[in-house]
């Protein structure tokens, strides 16, 4: 191989220019030819005032429990309960007003009602305004009716295996 023959590194190179072209004259977009905008305040918007730290307001009262009606049945109530129409009073027979349904009817709040809460009675021999004094559960569904501590009106319907009741006293 002849050395003479082989390209110089230099002349491998190819040497570039940079070349400015003029760019046309570019006219201002639209809205830049537009009036400066002139910014006005928002009124003032008037808000309610700061709530009260949830520890410092005062709880709301639930609204009373209604109780329109109830079909007598002292002296055989379970046929009556069993039909599913709704209240069933009883007990009378041995000095206490029971109001009873069962659970599986809707209910099941019978026996749960709030301490405290106040229930309506709107019609017949019971009408009048009670309040849920206690709660009292036995581990069975059957049997003679328990003493319920000199409660003027008991609520009651089963729960689970079991029976519960809300006991209530006459307030008015």
């Amino acid at each position: 191989m002849d050395e003479a023959a082989a390209p110089e590194p230099a002349e491998s190179y190819v040497r570039l220019s940079v070349v400015t072209v003029p760019q046309p004259e570019r006219k201002p977009a639209a809205a830049a030819l537009r009036a400066p905008v002139k910014a006005t305040p928002a009124p003032e918007r008037k808000t309610a005032p700061p709530r009260a730290p949830e520890a410092t307001r005062k709880p709301q009262k639930p609204a009373p429990i209604r109780i329109g009606g109830y079909r007598d049945c002292t002296g055989n109530p379970q046929p009556c309960i069993d039909q599913g129409r709704g209240l069933t009073l009883y007990g009378r027979d041995v000095g206490v007003n029971i109001l009873a349904a069962h659970n599986y009817h809707g209910y099941q709040w019978l026996s749960r009602v709030t301490v405290g809460r106040t229930v309506v009675v709107t019609s017949g021999q019971l009408a009048g305004t009670y309040r849920v004094t206690g709660h009292m559960r036995l581990n069975r569904q059957s049997g003679a009716i328990p003493s319920f501590g000199g409660a003027d009106l008991v609520l009651q319907s089963c729960e689970g295996s079991g029976t519960g009741f809300s006991l209530l006293r006459r307030v008015s």
